[in-house]
């Protein structure tokens, strides 16, 4: 039976062996192990012995011997027990640089003592130990940080009463140290790119800004010139509709006059038809014949008729020419 503290329980009983049946416990190099009282009893109808012994020291195998005193009768049973398994490192690399480890020692008891040695022997500065029973053993952890290159860190288990040790080691990556000069370089680089991509962005925004200035001042001084040009164009149409209305009005207030002294005409030229019409209503003597006439030809030498030889004949004709 494993033990909380460490090690291991083993009990060895001989069943109806008598009460002087003796029982011991050998270690590998055949030595007694130093054991419990034997207990004494019935439990299964017969005289039985039973004995425990308690192991804190590594050991793969026990022997359990039974003798009667009485006959020397000997009988032996072995038993193969599980080996105390070595520490266990893991390895954790941290976001800042360095290594976290961890040691573990399962099954070492209590009292075992974890420490970390660095290449040279050294001990390293390490987290104080944890102990645990979870898995049925007691178990021992322990971490230790390193911000300095190592290139191997050995764990050493020790248990305190009996000195026995274990060791393990890992292997560290080794990283390459990185000279002033190139981290300086880097800094700079990454500064200069940094620079260019912001004076790039500000230089962009501010093209566009300034077109989109341009574009809208330019919009707004064709919208002006268009105006000026549509006002001036509707000034110049109306100085020249103003000036044609002008000549139309002139020509028409002269037409209107000339047709005015054509009525004017017209009408003396009706009075005097009517004049002549009356006339010839009237009986005349040859001398007012005469004067007629010679007043007929005047009159038609001013309307220009065709000459006739009769007076009847004439005045229908000049009737008819008249202005109605």
């Amino acid at each position: 039976m494993p033990l909380k503290e460490g090690g291991f329980t083993l009990e060895c009983e001989a069943t109806c062996w008598g009460p002087d049946a003796k029982i011991d416990f050998l270690g590998e190099n055949g030595k007694n192990l130093s054991a419990d009282d034997a207990t004494k009893g019935y439990p299964r109808g017969c005289f039985s012995v039973q004995r425990r012994v308690t192991l804190q020291e590594a050991a793969s195998r026990v022997t359990c011997r039974v003798q009667r005193a009485h006959t020397n009768e000997t009988r032996e049973t072995q038993v193969q027990l599980p080996a105390v398994p070595d520490p266990k490192i893991s390895v954790m690399p941290l976001k800042e640089g360095g290594f976290t480890l961890e040691c573990e020692a399962t099954c070492w008891g209590p009292d075992a003592k974890i420490d970390f040695l660095d290449e040279n022997g050294k001990n390293l500065s390490a987290d104080d130990p944890t102990k645990d029973f979870s898995r049925g053993c007691f178990t021992v952890q322990r971490r230790v940080t390193l911000q300095e290159a190592a290139s191997r860190v050995t764990c050493r288990v020790q248990r305190a009463h009996t000195n026995e040790t274990r060791e393990t080691q890992v292997q560290l990556p080794v990283e390459e140290p990185t000279s002033c000069s190139l981290t300086a370089l880097v800094a700079v680089v990454v500064t200069v790119l940094v620079t260019a991509f912001v004076t790039v962005l500000v230089a962009a925004f501010v093209l566009i800004y300034r077109s989109d200035l341009v574009d809208s001042l330019w919009t707004k001084c064709c919208k002006t010139e268009q105006i000026s040009t549509l006002t001036g164009v509707s000034s110049g149409e109306s100085a020249h509709d103003i000036r044609v209305d002008n000549a139309k009005n002139e020509t028409i207030e002269k037409l209107q006059t000339e047709v005015a002294a054509l009525k004017s005409e017209r009408n003396q030229d009706k009075e005097t038809i009517c004049k002549l019409n009356k006339d010839i209503a009237k009986p005349a003597s040859e001398p007012e014949l005469d004067e007629m006439n010679q007043q007929d030809d005047e009159s038609s030498h001013f309307l220009s008729p065709p000459k006739s030889t009769s007076l009847h004949k004439r005045l229908p004709r000049t009737s008819s020419d008249s202005i109605p």
